[in-house]
């Protein structure tokens, strides 16, 4: 007779951000878009490091049961940006570590893309300077 295996479900704060997640935005979610390949589910199951912010930790480990009022708000960590590694570390992310990334600290818009404030023309490159 072989041994019954038994399912342990993974307790890891990537797997608990993956299950809430899924929740929310996959199929039957309430904030699902069919067809939308979601970069940051990607992520989080090919195991990269990612930044999610105290409020997504917080959904995640208060809908699994476990204690979240740090991250809560008003807790000692709401509020803050964390970086998850490959390893699941977490650890604070800084505006150090975000300007250490960054290749155009004084533009304002990223990724090809210009917003209202930056571009009120509607040419599509920064023409306005903004904080």
């Amino acid at each position: 007779m072989g041994r019954r295996r038994t399912q342990r479900a993974d307790d890891t704060l990537r797997q608990l951000l993956l299950q809430e997640h899924r929740k929310r935005f996959g199929p039957g979610g309430r904030w699902h878009i069919p067809g939308r390949v979601s970069e940051y589910e990607q992520a989080l199951v090919a195991g990269e490091a990612i930044v999610v912010d105290s409020g997504a930790i917080m959904c995640a480990l208060l809908h699994a049961g476990l204690p979240s009022d740090d991250y809560a708000f008003g807790g000692r960590h709401a509020g803050k940006q964390w970086h998850l590694d490959v390893d699941g570390a977490l650890t604070e992310w800084t505006a150090e570590d975000q300007a250490a990334l960054d290749p155009e600290p004084e533009k304002h818009c990223k990724g090809g893309r210009t917003c209202m404030r930056c571009d009120p023309g509607h040419i599509g490159r920064q023409t306005v300077r903004v904080p």
